[in-house]
């Protein structure tokens, strides 16, 4: 009988040492899932940081874009009142001319007449000098049409670098919509790339609350293990002692029925 409980308890005891280098593997493996966790976090956290400076990219070239914007209605404006200027003096041009070229004739016919209207000649030559006086007024004025015609066209030409502005502004504002939709299409792929990460990492931290409530119940079974071993052991102790009080005691009955029988 002895022997056999020996057995039980070396079974047990191999059984405590398996349980061990389980609960062992156990712990490696839940230090594992936690490093991962930590990694996935440290990734997260890259993740969300890009996040935030593809958010400043799409901010920065939106507020680019409204800037382009309003340079490119300014442009349109000095255009446009570029091109009316020049219709005005264009026309305003066209009537000097006019006058010029009615004053020019004026001179010629007075002329003409001073030549044959010799009565008429002191009125004429009155006549003559007004009408140069107005021909040089006609004339200044000209040229100061024509000055301001060269200005009109000169701010036209301008006009038309701002149309080349306008084309590198239309140009720069299609950049920065394709930059503005991928920066978007990367905060979706990161937003959804977070999301799958947090995710696995709601499996794991789940996995590990799982594998740490399973060593706690291990723990248990094994101190449970324990005390009922050591109750055994203690079972055994005072199995060994009444079976030598037993054996005593049964010596001792054999010798006195030996007696007897003599």
């Amino acid at each position: 009988m002895q022997g056999r409980i020996t057995k039980v308890l070396n079974k047990k005891q191999k059984g405590r040492r398996g349980k061990i280098k389980q609960e062992d593997s156990d712990d490696e493996e839940e230090q594992n899932y936690q490093e991962q966790i930590n990694e996935n976090e440290e990734q997260e956290e890259v993740k969300e940081e890009e996040d935030q400076q593809n958010r400043s990219v799409v901010k920065r070239y939106t507020q680019l874009l409204e800037n382009a914007r309003e340079q490119l209605l300014k442009y349109e404006q000095e255009r446009g009142r570029a091109l009316k200027e020049v219709e005005q003096c264009d026309s305003l041009l066209a009537k000097q001319k006019k006058e010029v070229s009615e004053n020019e004739q004026r001179v010629k016919e007075l002329t003409k007449k001073k030549g044959n209207l010799q009565n008429e000649q002191e009125k004429g030559e009155r006549m003559l000098v007004r009408v140069k006086a107005q021909l040089e007024q006609a004339k200044s004025d000209l040229e100061n049409v024509e000055r301001e015609r060269q200005q009109a066209l000169q701010a036209a030409q301008e006009g038309q670098a701002q149309s080349a502005a306008k084309n590198q502004a239309e140009a720069m504002k299609n950049m920065l919509n394709n930059q503005i939709n991928k920066a978007q299409q990367n905060i979706n792929d990161s937003t959804n790339s977070i999301r799958l990460r947090r995710d696995v990492l709601t499996r794991m931290q789940r996995r590990v609350e799982e594998l740490k409530k399973r060593i706690e119940e291990d723990k248990q079974n094994e101190k449970e293990k324990e005390e009922r071993l050591k109750t055994m052991e203690n079972d055994l102790n005072r199995l060994i002692q009444q079976r030598n009080e037993i054996g005593f005691n049964q010596d001792e009955w054999e010798q006195l029925w030996d007696e007897k029988e003599k």
